[in-house]
């Protein structure tokens, strides 16, 4: 096997892995936002800045279940698909993770930095995701 095709089938796995690195830093970006003095008391007295329906619920589940669902997606889907589908994902993920913090918390600018940079490479890696047809074979 060629490099090149060796680096081209690399590509799955490398947007997998990013992807379990954002959903890891969303999740514990809540956990940690959870244990600061205040934010829980504020969440359960309903003081979340706005009123949490069952719609709400639902919309933040399904933005939480995007780079879950993603880590499935970078390795099952065909290459022109799956370029796009991270693409997307990435942009929706970034507004929500942009949009949906606490930027008063220091702990949340380490964790939104970390999901912001690995959200980017997840971009360029497949924006420049070549396919594996354009490659020249080599022996």
């Amino acid at each position: 096997m060629n490099t090149q095709n060796k680096s081209i089938s690399e590509m799955p796995t490398k947007l997998s892995t990013l992807w379990i690195f954002v959903t890891f830093n969303i999740a514990f970006a809540d956990i940690i936002g959870f244990i600061e003095p205040g934010t829980l008391e504020r969440i359960i007295n309903g003081n979340t800045g706005f009123e949490l329906t069952p719609a709400i619920i639902v919309i933040f589940s399904l933005l939480q279940a995007i780079p879950i669902a993603m880590i499935l997606v970078s390795r099952w889907f065909r290459r022109d698909l799956n370029r796009w589908l991270n693409i997307v994902a990435s942009v929706l993920t970034l507004l929500y993770v942009l949009g949906g913090g606490n930027w008063e918390s220091v702990s949340y600018l380490v964790f939104v930095s970390l999901e912001v940079v690995a959200m980017l490479g997840i971009i360029w890696l497949a924006w420049s995701w070549r396919s594996a047809e354009a490659q020249p074979i080599q022996q």
